[in-house]
């Protein structure tokens, strides 16, 4: 968690501290993942390792979970 956070481009966007971070390898892991997501209602944000300067961005607070995709595999 703390290794992930520490890869952000800003501060701002480290700051930020979802409840959880999910790091799926595969697409079929990402099918899951977004299927939860829709079910239940959860804010999710998406990092697959661009660099954007603003808060919020590719990562939430506590109140969704971040999905960052920077080891999927295909």
């Amino acid at each position: 968690y703390d290794a992930q956070l520490s890869t952000y481009y800003t501060l701002e966007q480290a700051a930020q501290r979802p409840a959880c971070r999910i790091a799926p390898t595969t697409t079929k892991d990402v099918a899951l993942i977004m299927g939860f997501a829709t079910t239940s209602g959860c804010e999710f944000a998406v990092r697959s390792g661009g660099n954007m300067s603003w808060e919020g961005s590719s990562n939430i607070g506590a109140h969704g979970f971040t999905i960052d995709l920077q080891g999927l595999k295909g």
